[in-house]
C-alpha cells in the first residue's frame, strides 16, 4: 500500500480515467440511440436498426478490452512498479506470448468448477434425501410419502 501511494497513485487513476472515457462515450451513445427510438425516426430503418446495434456491440467491445487491459496492468503495476502505458504493453505482450497457456488454465478452471458445483450439488441432494428419509417424516403430521419429489 505504501507503494502503491507514493509511486503507482496516478497510473490507478489514469486507468480509472481511460475506462471512465469509454463508459461515458458509450452512455452518450445509449442516450443518442434512446432519444432516437422514442421519436421513431430510426425504428423504422433496418438502417437505423443495424447502426445502433453494431455500435452498441462494438462499444462493448472495447470496454470489455480496456478493462481487461486495465486489469492486466494493475496487476502489472504491482508486480514490476512501471507506468501504466508501459505496464500495460508488458502485460498485453505477456497475454499474446502465452494464449494458450491461458486458454487452457480457463478451459480446465472451468471444467474444475462445473464438477466442484456437480458435486456440492449431488452432496446435498443426497444430504436431503437421507434426511427425509428418516422415522421423523415418515409419521404423523410431517409424513412424506416419497423423498425424491422434494429432492429433485
Amino acid at each position: 500500500m505504501k507503494r502503491l501511494m507514493r509511486y503507482n497513485l496516478g497510473s490507478v487513476a489514469l486507468g480509472s480515467l481511460i475506462v471512465s472515457f469509454v463508459e461515458w462515450f458509450r452512455y452518450i451513445l445509449d442516450s443518442m440511440r434512446r432519444k432516437l427510438k422514442g421519436t421513431d425516426s430510426m425504428s423504422e430503418t433496418w438502417m437505423g436498426k443495424m447502426g445502433a446495434g453494431s455500435s452498441q456491440c462494438c462499444l462493448g467491445c472495447i470496454d470489455w478490452t480496456i478493462r481487461s487491459v486495465n486489469r492486466n496492468a494493475y496487476i502489472m503495476i504491482a508486480i514490476a512498479g512501471k507506468g501504466f502505458f508501459r505496464a500495460s504493453s508488458i502485460a498485453t505482450v505477456l497475454v499474446m506470448n502465452n494464449i494458450l497457456r491461458i486458454g487452457k488454465v480457463n478451459v480446465i478452471g472451468d471444467i474444475i468448477l462445473f464438477l466442484g458445483k456437480l458435486c456440492v450439488s449431488l452432496f446435498c441432494a443426497v444430504f436431503a434425501f437421507l434426511m427425509l428419509d428418516t422415522h421423523k417424516y415418515r409419521s404423523a403430521h410431517n409424513k412424506i410419502t416419497s423423498p425424491l419429489f422434494p429432492v429433485l
